[in-house]
């Protein structure tokens, strides 16, 4: 009786050897136990290919949607391409979704000569090129400004961004920092991202709009907190003492004698 070690180092008693059939290569071959092939290699040339459990046919032959060619692919990947640049490729000029006519042709308003553009930029384009555009400049002045320049739009520029974006408003901004030695009148920090607040409503007091004593330092956070809790729209000195809470009140006073 032939007799051998289990993993526990005991002995356990077999049978005889049997003989066997490998489901691959047919041969015959004696073994214990159950076996069904004769080596690994019948093992793992039972499971390549058609003889595989879990085989589905294999590579299927496609034609490429752009060049023509065979190629050969699982059927679960729905390839239309043999390769990423024939998709690439049949997506550009004519045979893209989005496709609305290409370039058109437009004349140079300064040579006169044709050049091809897009048509979004059919208003936009005036010129062939950057040296035709410099040359129509020549002799025309430096600033060009209202109905002259070429992107006036019959000015619907608010007041309001007119004001805040002019010189005076500038001015009055770095007077009122100044002032305040760049220092947040709520928090108390110094430097970094300040903004200038009317005291008086912007709105409601024009005469008061490039008043320096009517003008305060904040800081962004500041700034922000102070419009969220009181909105946009008419406020008043008394928000603004309120929202300060008497924390600084070194040369308060002096800030709101208007």
């Amino acid at each position: 009786m032939n007799r051998d070690r289990n993993k526990k180092g005991r002995f356990k008693k077999r049978n005889g050897k049997k003989s066997f059939v490998c489901k691959n290569c047919g041969k015959e071959f004696e073994g214990y136990g159950n076996k069904k092939f004769c080596s690994r290699n019948c093992f793992f040339e039972y499971k390549i290919g058609n003889k595989h459990p879990q085989w589905r046919g294999g590579k299927s032959k496609y034609i490429c949607g752009y060049c023509g060619k065979k190629f050969f692919d699982y059927p679960r990947q729905n390839r239309k391409y043999c390769s990423k640049s024939c998709s690439m490729k049949s997506r550009t000029g004519k045979k893209h979704p989005r496709w609305n006519g290409g370039k058109i042709e437009l004349s140079c308003k300064y040579c006169g000569k044709g050049f091809l553009a897009y048509p979004n930029l059919k208003e936009k384009r005036e010129y062939c090129s950057h040296e035709c555009y410099a040359k129509s400049l020549i002799g025309k002045p430096r600033h060009i400004r209202d109905e002259n320049h070429p992107n006036w739009k019959g000015g619907i520029t608010p007041e309001n961004k007119k004001i805040r974006s002019g010189i005076e408003f500038r001015l009055w901004r770095e007077a009122v920092f100044a002032r305040d030695n760049w220092t947040c009148q709520k928090y108390g920090t110094k430097g970094g991202k300040l903004h200038p607040h009317h005291i008086q409503n912007f709105a409601d007091y024009p005469e008061l709009r490039f008043a320096i004593d009517n003008g305060i330092t904040l800081s962004e956070k500041a700034h922000i907190e102070f419009h969220k809790k009181y909105g946009k729209k008419n406020n008043t000195k008394e928000q603004l003492e309120e929202f300060l809470n008497n924390k600084y009140l070194i040369g308060i006073e002096r800030l709101f004698m208007i």
